[in-house]
Order: C-alpha cells, then sequence, then structure tokens
C-alpha cells in the first residue's frame, strides 16, 4: 500500500532571546522521491510564539529533464522568509534557481550587523563535478549570481565563484587547492557583505550555532575562536586592534590544504578518538576590499587542522556532523598590533541537514 511515511527527531536549542527551545524535525516522503517534506517547529520557554521552518520538494514531470521543484518558509530567530525554487542535477551539473524573500524581525537575537527592512532577491546556483577514471585529479567549479528584485528595499547584484581541485593519492594522502571570488554591486544590505574571517551574515544564518546570540559564548565568537568559513576564507582571530573586523563588498581567497594519515592511529595512541582523527597541513590567503571607501585588507596565514567525525548519533539531534580544530601557528596581515608567529585556535562545526 502506498503511504506517506515520516521520521521524527527531538530537539532542544538555546539563544538568549528565547531561553531554551524544545521542539521536533521531521523528514518524510511519499514514494520517494515524490512529495518530501522537511519540518521544525520550536517552542521557546520565554517567549509565547514557535520558531518554525519547513520544506516541499517534489519532482516535476518532464520526459527530456529530471527537475524538480521545491517551496520553503521560516520564521527563525527573528527572521522571516522563504523561497521557490527549482533544481535538477545531469552529467555532474546541477543547477538552482528562484526567488527568496527575508525580512529581519527583532534585532534581538543579532550576533553581527544586519540590515532592516525588505530583501527580495533572485538567484541562479550552478555547480559542475568532474572525476576522471583512473586519475588521481578531479575538479569542482561553483557559481551563484544574485539580483534584487520586486519588492526589495535594496538595489544590488552580487556574483560569487568557487574552484576546488583535489589529486587523491595513496595511504590516505590528498592535496586540495582552492580558489574563491565574490563581487558586489549597488546597495548591498549589511548581511550580505564579505568578511575576511568567516562567512558573511546570511551564509551564518544557515548555520544554527551562529544564527542567534547566545547559543554559544559570545565572546567565543566576537575574539574568532568559533566561525564559519567564508568570504576571505581567513580561519585565524583577525580581528583589528579596535576590535572590528575587516569587511567589503569584494573578495578574492586561496588556500592549499594537504591531508595525511594520522599519526595517532599507531600504538602506543590507537585509542578510541585519537585513532579517529583527521589531519592537514593549510595555508590560506584572502582579500578584502570595497570601491566606495577605497579600501581593503589582505591576510594570509598557516597552520595545521583537526578534525573529527565519528560522533555519536545522539549528537546528530543537535544538527552536528562534525568538529574542525585549527591552529593558524602563523599569520600575515597589514593591521598593526599582531605578532606573526604565535599559538591561535579557532573551532568549526559541519552541520548536519535535514534539507538543503
Amino acid at each position: 500500500m502506498n503511504a506517506y511515511s515520516a521520521t521524527l527527531f527531538p530537539s532542544i536549542f538555546y539563544n538568549t532571546a528565547d531561553g531554551v527551545k524544545i521542539g521536533v524535525r521531521a523528514k518524510g516522503n511519499y514514494l520517494y522521491p515524490f512529495y518530501q517534506t522537511s519540518t521544525e517547529i520550536m517552542l521557546s520557554s520565554r517567549r509565547g510564539w514557535p520558531s518554525a521552518e519547513s520544506t516541499w520538494q517534489s519532482p516535476v514531470s518532464l520526459r527530456f529533464i529530471d527537475l524538480m521543484y521545491g517551496l520553503n518558509a521560516y520564521y527563525l530567530d527573528g527572521r522571516i522568509g522563504g523561497k521557490i525554487y527549482l533544481t535538477t542535477n545531469a552529467r555532474g551539473l546541477s543547477w538552482k534557481t528562484g526567488w527568496r524573500f527575508q525580512r529581519l524581525t527583532d534585532d534581538e537575537y543579532l550576533l553581527t550587523p544586519w540590515s532592516s527592512g525588505n530583501v527580495s532577491e533572485i538567484f541562479l546556483a550552478l555547480e559542475k563535478n568532474k572525476n576522471y577514471q583512473n586519475s588521481i585529479y578531479s575538479w569542482r567549479f561553483s557559481a551563484e549570481g544574485i539580483s534584487s528584485t520586486f519588492g526589495s528595499d535594496f538595489d544590488f547584484q552580487q556574483v560569487e565563484l568557487h574552484w576546488t581541485h583535489t589529486l587523491e593519492f595513496d595511504f590516505d594522502r590528498k592535496l586540495v587547492a582552492q580558489l574563491g571570488a565574490g563581487f558586489g554591486f549597488g546597495d548591498l544590505p549589511e548581511q550580505n557583505l564579505y568578511y575576511l574571517a568567516q562567512a558573511s551574515p546570511i551564509k551564518q544564518f544557515e548555520h544554527p550555532y551562529l544564527r542567534a546570540i547566545g547559543t554559544l559564548p559570545t565572546n567565543l565568537i566576537k575574539d574568532g575562536h568559533f566561525i564559519m568559513r567564508g568570504g576571505g576564507n581567513i580561519r585565524g582571530n583577525l580581528q583589528t586592534p579596535s576590535g572590528v573586523k575587516a569587511v567589503g563588498e569584494n573578495f578574492i581567497s586561496g588556500s592549499l590544504e594537504f591531508y595525511f594519515p594520522n599519526p595517532l592511529s599507531i600504538r602506543p595512541f590507537d585509542l578510541p578518538i585519537l585513532r579517529d582523527l583527521e589531519w592537514d597541513l593549510f595555508t590560506d590567503w584572502g582579500q578584502i576590499w570595497d570601491f566606495k571607501i577605497l579600501d581593503n585588507q589582505f591576510a594570509g596565514e598557516a597552520g595545521v587542522s583537526i578534525a573529527y567525525g565519528y560522533l555519536p548519533v545522539w549528537l546528530r539531534y543537535f544538527h552536528l556532523a562534525k568538529i574542525h580544530l585549527d591552529l593558524p601557528f602563523w599569520i600575515y596581515k597589514t593591521a598593526p598590533g599582531y605578532d606573526e608567529w604565535d599559538f591561535r585556535w579557532t573551532l568549526r562545526m559541519d552541520i548536519q541537514k535535514l534539507f538543503n
């Protein structure tokens, strides 16, 4: 018998504005991939209304292309919005296009600068992956274009490009080179600006631990010890002496990472958790600039990164998929007041998403 099936995940979270939030996440479908739904509803201990997000996605019946359509709506942590989109994936090329809207309703949640007013935009995102048979080389390219449209209080456009090249060797060794660039035009809302040492606020909104103040200790985030990578892609603490992060309308970035076998997976270190650590050496370089104020910030760094992804299943209820510890022991930058060689550390978390 054909029937709708769903899986429920209990969820508990916290931020300063809502207090403790308790709720449920549900993911279901009717004969996959038809009528896929994902819903999250959280009740606040301090406020009288719930926060919620829901997504619906299903194939479009066309002979010549495998097309999916989707609808999304949310009221989360002081922001309301949604999107309508079409997406497909064929021969290694995937694309998504549609319209999305967002508006700030309560600035009590904010961790980073955020413009009030309506942001309405159309978007087109492309991604191409290429793996060569019997080859150690592969690459990935992604691009996204955004343009404000009807109902927006801001007139702007953005283009963002990313290239990743990978060489995979024997014995868990891998070399990954990444290049990125982003350009903004017009009157960008503050949440869309690029940062040198973290993702833009609009990208951070996708990360539940960076969406609202109080989920993590505020100083941990303000001091640059917990980040979501993006923009100039620098991992180290790059606050200027005045405490203001480098921000602008444009960026370029590059990184080189060498993954190598875990040195703690051999005796006498072959112990739980230690044996499953992932290691890589990295160097990152990035620049942020703004044509309006004719200012730019450039930085580079090198260090070692350690990651752990074999998390207990119950941590998935808290969105966690992998934890990274970055140690950028060397940093070059133009801002005064820094030692190039120093002990620095930054935490990152990969998130387990129920839907895109």
